[in-house]
């Protein structure tokens, strides 16, 4: 592999990276009536040619490369070896003169002239020059810089508004560097710090890490740790609410947070005050307003109060409620409980029993079939468990007899998907990545991705090429392509995630 490609999949992975930071979690992407892909574009790689396709497989142009995101109407694009930018129609709009390119993000794109980047604007002047090692990471009208191996951030107008200042440690973890609701985390005196997007710091004290999933606040809490324990800091302000005096602490989650002591587990809310005493052995997060606790080794729920509702006789909790029910061990044996402690589903099973929309998957003999929330068995566990799909949105996908097929919540089949086999990714967000690593996959290949009204597939029969398949089984494009991705919409994933 080349240099200059090595440095453009280390952007990309770095662009990508950010889009899955900025909001492919949480709230499910489905529940969004915007498709965060372009539906009319497609991008095919075939024969070492890389394409923009139409939905109707009409060719609008061919470039050596296309990075797969559509931001402010515009597509990196690469052009006899270097960057530039084409429309939706394919046509190149701002000429290719860079190294590399990343997407539009704001009102600007981070460009690589001679080994530094710079930003241009839309109608591709240049707004910085180039003097920056790299550029990326933009959140909340700022973007990631480093110069001379020092962190600063530049704004939508092309200012340094904060200066390149703050190191990279070894243990760098993904939010280092992103604003979220006006504060970063950045690394100073071998440790980290909050700072607001003047630049200033906020922390009253210099944590050893701050313990961040998706987000870096959870229910308006920053979760950090010092000498091995852990506390919190107010995401309104930046200062500390609840000091680092705990062995382990949940997420916040309702105002309440988990919290071991000493050996002991209780709640706390927002002020650090216990609103339920450590004097159980274990709490899991609360779901449904109810959580699962442990005594002596057994396991039952609490309410919000801390009183116990469901007394602790189980050997074990599957996990939280949901929907309603929860999956417990008794006698060896898995069944499902309502919140009243009653067995919905008797204790008969082998394994847990895990709900998605409302069909649980269960397992007997290593095979899989799927039940309803009043025990009834939908489908016998004669399936093998490599190819079932939960349900999501009133569907689950499985293979019988070589083929895929779609059934309802009656275990009818609706659809079937002919020799082509399908595996409907549930978020969306990863489908046209995954099409890029067909090479990875040593047999099965008849893959479908996407959760939506049309996806790609790869056909055994056909070379294990790929094409466009209707969510209804109809071919839209025959597959002849090597490689296959679409577009994701980077405009609408950025308003989906302002709204989580």
């Amino acid at each position: 592999m080349s240099k200059k490609n090595s440095k453009h999949i280390v952007l990309l992975l770095f662009v990508i990276i950010i889009l899955f930071l900025n909001g492919c979690e949480g709230e499910s992407l489905d529940s969004s009536k915007d498709d965060i892909y372009v539906d009319d574009l497609i991008i095919s790689r075939n024969d070492g040619k890389v394409m923009l396709l139409s939905i109707n497989d009409e060719v609008l142009n061919e470039f050596d490369s296309i990075t797969p995101i559509l931001a402010n109407g515009l597509i990196p694009v690469k052009i006899k070896g270097a960057w530039g930018y084409a429309n939706k129609k394919g046509e190149v709009v701002i000429n290719p003169d860079y190294n590399d390119a990343a997407p539009f993000y704001g009102k600007l794109a981070a460009v690589n002239i001679k080994g530094r980047f710079g930003f241009i604007d839309l109608k591709g002047n240049v707004i910085v020059e180039p003097q920056y090692q790299a550029a990326g990471g933009y959140s909340e009208g700022l973007w990631t810089v480093i110069k001379n191996g020092l962190v600063g951030f530049v704004d939508e107008s092309g200012n340094e508004v904060i200066k390149c200042q703050f190191t990279i440690p070894n243990d760098i973890f993904p939010l280092a560097y992103k604003f979220t609701d006006g504060f970063a985390a950045v690394y100073i005196d071998d440790g980290y710090a909050l700072i607001d997007k003047k630049g200033n710091t906020v922390s009253e004290d210099i944590v050893d890490s701050f313990v961040a999933g998706r987000n870096l606040s959870n229910d308006g809490m920053i979760k950090f740790m010092k000498e091995g324990k852990y506390g919190f800091i107010n995401a309104k302000d930046g200062k500390i609410a609840i000091y680092a005096l705990y062995d382990y602490a949940e997420d916040f989650s309702n105002g309440l947070s988990c919290v071991e002591l000493e050996d002991k587990w209780g709640c706390i809310n927002k002020e650090g005050n216990y609103v339920i005493e450590p004097a159980f052995d274990y709490i899991g997060g609360f779901s449904e307003g109810m959580a699962c606790v442990m005594i002596d080794e057994k396991y039952g729920f609490i309410d919000e109060s801390g009183k116990i509702v469901i007394e602790p006789i189980y050997e074990d909790v599957a996990d939280g409620f949901s929907d309603g029910l929860a999956c417990v061990k008794a006698d060896g044996k898995y069944g499902v409980i309502d919140k009243e402690g009653k067995f919905v589903i008797q204790p008969i099973y082998e394994s847990n029993i895990t709900f998605s929309d409302g069909m649980g998957m269960f397992y007997e003999n290593d095979k899989v079939g799927f039940i309803d929330a009043q025990g009834n068995i939908i489908i016998k566990p004669e399936l093998d468990p490599k190819y079932v799909r939960p349900f999501s949105n009133g569907y689950a996908y499985i293979k019988l007899e070589d083929v895929w097929r779609r059934i309802n919540k009656k275990g009818e089949i609706v659809t079937t998907y002919g020799d082509e086999s399908v595996d409907m990714e549930v978020n969306k967000s990863y489908s046209s990545m995954m099409a890029t690593m067909k090479d990875l996959f040593d047999n099965d290949l008849d893959l479908v991705f996407g959760y939506d009204g049309y996806a790609i597939f790869y056909d055994s029969d056909a070379g294990y090429n790929g094409g466009i398949i209707s969510r209804e089984g109809e071919i839209i494009i025959e597959p002849k392509y090597s490689v296959l991705e679409r577009i994701i919409n980077y405009n609408v994933l950025d308003k989906i995630s302002k709204l989580q």
